[in-house]
């Protein structure tokens, strides 16, 4: 820490989840810190006629980002609502696999030939995420 001055105030990406861990420090530390959505910086260097993609020209680029524009500075949310975003994105994960899950043994069916090996477990982990699926569910509703 001995590098970043309390009056600095660093600017970083929104690249998940990288970015988090780092934001959340330099916050507890008291630095001032701003988040930026990585598209911002894109349209930004493209406002510059800039090109060249290597870690130090990003850094350069975000840095520049950050004194011309001065993004508003970034609060950590709430554990409550980290633990929503959480859950929804699992819960989003979850209906990917049933819907694979389901197009999969779709498929098979079609195809004419299905393992019944195969179609069962299918149909068990499909139960199976749709339980889980409604127990995470049950613990959005507090």
């Amino acid at each position: 820490m001995k590098a970043i001055d309390p009056a600095d105030h660093c600017v970083m990406e929104a690249s998940v989840p990288y970015y988090l861990p780092l934001a959340m420090f330099l916050h507890e530390q008291g630095i001032k810190v701003s988040v930026v959505n990585p598209l911002v910086i894109r349209r930004f260097a493209q406002m510059r006629l800039s090109r060249a993609k290597t870690d130090k020209k990003d850094a350069q680029l975000i840095a520049a980002y950050g004194i011309k524009e001065r993004p508003a500075l970034w609060q950590p949310e709430p554990e409550h609502i980290m633990h929503l975003r959480q859950m929804f994105t699992f819960l989003k994960l979850i209906d990917k696999q049933i819907h694979m899950l389901q197009h999969q043994i779709h498929a098979f069916t079609a195809s004419g030939v299905i393992c019944h090996v195969v179609k069962s477990n299918s149909e068990s982990l499909i139960k199976t995420q749709k339980k889980r699926k409604e127990k995470i569910g049950a613990a959005t509703d507090v």
